[in-house]
C-alpha cells in the first residue's frame, strides 16, 4: 500500500500542478523527502493556507548533489514552466538556505490523481465534483456518488433528491460515477 505524504507548495504553483504543466517538484533531499518512493501519494496544499490541493502519485524520485546539478539534468519546463533556469535556481535558494541545499536536491516526478478544490467563492465552489452543471445536458444519474469537498459524499438518489453523509476517514480520493 502506498504511503501518503503531505507537503506544502507555493499557492500559485498548485494550479500549475493541477493543469499538468508542473510535473516535477524540487525539494532538498532531507530524510523525509528521501523516503518518497515511486507509487507513493503526495497531497500538496498551498503554503499560505488558501483553499485548494492537488493529490499526485509519484512516478520517480531522483537525488542530486545540489540544485544546479538537478536543474542541469531535469526538464526545467516541468519544474516551473514560467521561469528560466537562472530564476528557478534563485527561487530555490530563496526558499532553502545553503545548509539545507548541502543535504542534496531531489526531483520528484508526479502525475495528477485528484485536482485542487476551487477556492471558496469561485463559480465551482461547493458544487460536487463529478456532477454536471445544471442545463449542461443530462442530469446527474440516479445512484451517482460524488464528492462534495473533503469531508462529505453526496449520493444522488433520484432527480435532485440526495442524501449527504460524512466520507469515510480512510478515503483520500474523490468518488466519481
Amino acid at each position: 500500500m502506498p504511503t501518503t505524504h503531505r507537503m506544502s507548495l507555493l499557492s500559485y504553483l498548485v494550479p500549475l500542478m493541477v493543469s499538468g504543466a508542473k510535473t516535477l517538484e524540487v525539494r532538498v533531499a532531507d530524510a523525509k523527502r528521501r523516503a518518497v518512493r515511486a507509487g507513493d501519494l503526495i497531497e500538496f496544499t498551498p503554503a499560505d493556507g488558501t483553499a485548494g490541493r492537488a493529490l499526485v502519485q509519484v512516478v520517480r524520485a531522483s537525488v542530486y548533489t545540489d540544485f544546479p546539478a538537478l536543474l542541469a539534468a531535469e526538464n526545467q519546463d516541468r519544474i516551473h514552466p514560467e521561469l528560466d533556469a537562472a530564476r528557478q535556481l534563485a527561487l530555490l535558494r530563496e526558499i532553502y538556505p545553503p545548509e539545507r541545499e548541502a543535504l542534496g536536491a531531489i526531483a520528484i516526478e508526479v502525475t495528477l490523481v485528484q485536482p485542487a478544490r476551487p477556492p471558496a467563492g469561485s463559480p465551482r465552489a461547493g458544487k460536487p465534483e463529478g456532477r454536471r452543471r445544471e442545463g449542461a445536458g443530462r442530469p446527474a444519474r440516479e445512484g451517482c456518488t460524488c464528492a462534495a469537498g473533503d469531508d462529505t459524499v453526496v449520493r444522488i438518489m433520484s432527480g435532485t433528491d440526495r442524501t449527504v453523509r460524512p466520507a469515510p476517514a480512510s478515503r483520500t480520493d474523490t468518488l466519481h460515477s
